[in-house]
């Protein structure tokens, strides 16, 4: 108790110093409060929030189907096969889909992409003459693609790549660069390269396999490293090779999936690594952004036929590198690891029962750092999963189509700023007599049902009150991921909590509440029929479970707890209930912690 008087003490003295000088009237502040942490905000149950890149966020609860569409070029012939090799989504919610396609039996193969809109509807669609197609798209800062092309050259018999950087707006082609010769005599979309990746600064990542062929396979097999300036130039190339002593052709890398590119600049790229043994590993290979070999792990899953996939990065620049585990054969299972970027092995999970799996492919991470993978099994087909931040399955669904020989072709998946995921496979359509077609879906995450007449309120209250005579304007800011809205109410004391009810405020017996356009056109009755005091808000974030909602920050304009410029009786009075005020306040927030 003597503790607490002294703190008690304290802060009368405290709120005398605050007084301002001269005393005032009605001059006008603004107060601030950004939702970057939780030790500012009592909350109603911080389990189903996350407070992440300066603002907080209901956590998803379910990743469920939004859609599928089967696609196929019908702009020229529309009589052969169209490959989905890789899939992007920008800012906006545009979906970019690359690959191969061509007309028909015999006829020319071309790479193309084409675009969608949110809803999978077509916006363009452009092929360019490559004929391997292309390999990869990335999207650059400045929100236009990136792609490699991979072919063979009639004239030499050689494999080469080209980069493509392509109007997102258009489909018209901006530049394009000159064949860059691989060191090969084959191209092969099954394990063969990844990329490309484009950095923060618009830097180009691109890595392919330089010798291992599906029919006659040549060791030891490097892979090449390369890294070209925003303008396709190039700055370095490195050849990797594990560095084996002469003589030796073990271990050695085969396939080649996925790379992803930190904050930093560093590359990263996951293969599946030939050991002494003759089994498969998981290979994960780090390179800094001046082309410096960093580091390499080589990591056992489950038997002799481990084959990593998928490799992505969170905003954290931890790594997740996902694949088989186990045997080839139906019945495989699915593993994970968990790096940081500096090597360290974090988690390792591998999924059971075992018969839900054949393929696990790549893998992308949502603005959440939630990870995606799309699978594929016998007896489900083309799925899309996703799992939260510690690896534990968050939802997912299966495509509407059961076509066995999807399972040879890989599957790619990307996120957009809400955390909607679209993915991408390819299947033979049994309505084209078995020609290939693409298969596109989108997922969307559920969250709690927040609405305070049919789900459960989550709320947040401000800790540290403003002292104020009349409240003038409140505003809010969003988040990026935002998609729904807030509702408030509000109080002078912390313990009494008042909304408008349509002609008056009055006190809240649950969860009555106002949105922000209400709460403003009354602010001047608030300050009048309840008076001033310590402001306290009840900031409820609303939604059916649709949608998300992404609250950045709470702006409030006020004129403070001022003191009358005569003395007196009224000076003494207001000074005390200012003191008494303060004290409340400080003694609220210390027995709430």
């Amino acid at each position: 108790m003597k503790k607490l008087f002294v703190l008690l003490f304290a802060c009368v003295v405290g709120a005398v110093f605050s007084i301002p000088s001269p005393l005032f009237a009605q001059t006008t502040e603004e107060r601030v409060w950004t939702f970057s942490s939780s030790e500012d905000f009592q909350i109603s149950d911080s389990s189903k929030i996350v407070f992440k890149n300066g603002s907080v966020k209901l956590k998803p609860v379910d990743f469920v189907s939004a859609g599928y569409k089967s696609w196929y070029d019908t702009h020229f012939t529309g009589g052969g096969s169209s490959k989905g090799y890789d899939i992007e989504v920008d800012e906006a919610g545009y979906v970019y889909v690359a690959g191969l396609t061509n007309d028909g039996a015999g006829g020319t193969d071309y790479a193309f992409v084409v675009k969608f809109n949110s809803n999978l509807e077509e916006i363009w669609y452009k092929r360019y003459l490559a004929g391997g197609g292309f390999q990869g798209i990335a999207l650059a800062p400045d929100g236009n693609l990136i792609g490699i092309a991979e072919y063979i050259d009639s004239g030499d018999s050689h494999a080469y790549f080209k980069i493509y950087k392509i109007n997102s707006q258009t489909g018209e082609v901006i530049w394009e660069k000159d064949p860059i010769a691989r060191g090969n005599d084959w191209i092969d979309f099954w394990g063969d390269g990844a990329g490309p990746e484009v950095d923060r600064w618009g830097n180009i990542y691109y890595v392919h396999s330089a010798g291992i062929s599906t029919t006659g396979k040549t060791y030891p097999a490097p892979h090449s490293v390369y890294k070209f300036d925003p303008n396709g130039n190039l700055l370095w190339k490195r050849d990797d090779d594990f560095e084996r002593e002469p003589g030796e052709t073990r271990p050695y890398h085969e396939d080649l999936w996925q790379a992803v590119v930190d904050s930093e600049g560093s590359i990263y790229f996951s293969t599946s690594v030939a050991n002494i043994g003759g089994d498969l590993d998981y290979g994960l290979t780090k390179y800094d952004t001046n082309g410096n070999l960093k580091w390499r792990a080589v990591k056992h899953m489950l038997d002799a036929f481990d084959a990593p996939r998928g490799l992505s990065v969170d905003s954290n620049d931890y790594l997740y590198q996902n694949g088989n585990a186990g045997s080839g054969a139906p019945g495989a299972a699915c593993g994970t690891l968990k790096y940081t970027k500096d090597g360290q092995l974090l988690k390792q999970i591998i999924e059971s029962p075992i018969s839900h799996f054949k393929y696990c492919w790549s893998s992308d991470t949502d603005p959440l750092d939630y990870k995606i993978i799309p699978r594929y099994s016998p007896a489900s087909g083309f799925t899309l999963v996703k799992y939260d931040t510690e690896l534990n399955f968050l939802g997912g669904f299966e495509a509407p189509i059961t076509d066995t020989e999807s399972k040879d072709y890989p599957s790619y998946v990307a996120s957009d700023k809400f955390g909607t995921a679209y993915g991408v496979s390819v299947f033979q359509d049994p309505d084209r007599d078995n020609k290939y077609s693409l298969a596109l879906v989108k997922g969307v995450n559920e969250y709690p049902d927040t609405r305070p007449d049919l789900g459960t309120p989550i709320y947040l209250i401000n800790k540290d009150p403003i002292l104020y005579d009349s409240i003038h304007q409140i505003s809010v800011e969003y988040g990026p991921m935002d998609q729904s809205d807030v509702r408030f109410q509000l109080s002078n004391n912390g313990t009494d909590w008042y909304w408008w009810d349509g002609a008056k405020w009055t006190k809240a017996s649950g969860f009555e509440s106002n949105t922000l356009e209400e709460v403003n056109a009354h602010l001047a009755e608030f300050s009048e029929q309840v008076g001033g005091g310590a402001f306290y808000y009840r900031v409820f974030l609303i939604t059916d479970g649709s949608f998300q909602v992404d609250l950045a920050s709470i702006r409030v304009i006020y004129s403070p707890m001022g003191l009358p410029q005569t003395g007196g009786v009224d000076l003494i009075e207001k000074a005390w209930n200012f003191f008494v005020i303060k004290a409340q306040s400080f003694l609220k927030n210390l027995i709430q912690g």
